[in-house]
């Protein structure tokens, strides 16, 4: 009160003993802490409410919080419909806490799943990309031996026909595709192999030795690849 009368007189205001006197005028008194606690024990045995409801409001500081700010602080004007006015007040708080924590735990959830189902969605995406990029150069390198395949054994028809060659590198061809026609002939008679299944062949197994050394260097594990 002397310095609001008097500012310019104490330009400085005590601070800690203003942040003291606040905290303690918040706070109920004796002879209210005391009414309180007898009104709530009547209520108590009188049924009005519960044990549970009895014990938060001895021990819930929110109680006494709610108090000061219906009563002011007087012991005088604490009625029983007072109490149970805290009581409601109380309760209400404790369950919008409850439902905010409740919220947030739901929206942590809810961000966990969206980042599982993101990193889910990119390692898909990679295993995507890792089996075409292998499909492709299995057809590639399917179609480079096949074609080397066909070019031998024409080399070998070229032999067998008679025609000769001069210079020592082109009789090495004929020869080599003289060797692959014998043996694609037997291949054929035994067990029936073409070019085109030795194709599908060597595409598939192209396929599956690719697909496991991408998987591998990515680190992805690969379930049931023959």
């Amino acid at each position: 009160m002397a310095w609001l009368k008097a500012p310019m007189g104490a330009p400085a205001i005590p601070a800690a003993e203003i942040l003291a006197f606040s905290y303690a005028a918040l706070q109920p008194s004796k002879e209210l802490l005391t009414k309180f606690l007898s009104e709530i024990d009547k209520l108590e045995r009188q049924g009005t409410i519960s044990a549970r409801d009895h014990q938060l409001l001895r021990s819930s500081t929110l109680a006494q919080d709610e108090l000061v700010r219906l009563t002011l602080g007087d012991d005088e004007a604490l009625t029983s419909e007072t109490v149970t006015e805290t009581l409601r007040r109380v309760t209400g708080e404790l369950k919008k806490e409850e439902l905010s924590r409740l919220d947030a735990e739901a929206t942590a959830h809810r961000t966990t799943q969206q980042e599982l189902q993101a990193a889910r969605d990119e390692r898909a995406r990679i295993q995507e990309r890792l089996y075409w990029r292998c499909v492709h150069y299995a057809k590639l390198g399917a179609w480079v031996v096949s074609v080397a395949v066909v070019l031998l054994l024409v080399a070998g028809l070229v032999a067998g026909i008679g025609l000769r060659a001069r210079s020592g590198w082109w009789s090495w061809i004929l020869i080599c595709g003289t060797g692959a026609l014998l043996v694609g002939t037997i291949l054929n008679l035994v067990f029936g192999a073409t070019v085109a299944g030795l194709h599908g062949w060597m595409r598939n197994r192209l396929q599956v030795w690719l697909v496991r050394r991408e998987a591998v260097a990515a680190g992805i594990e690969l379930k049931g690849t023959a």
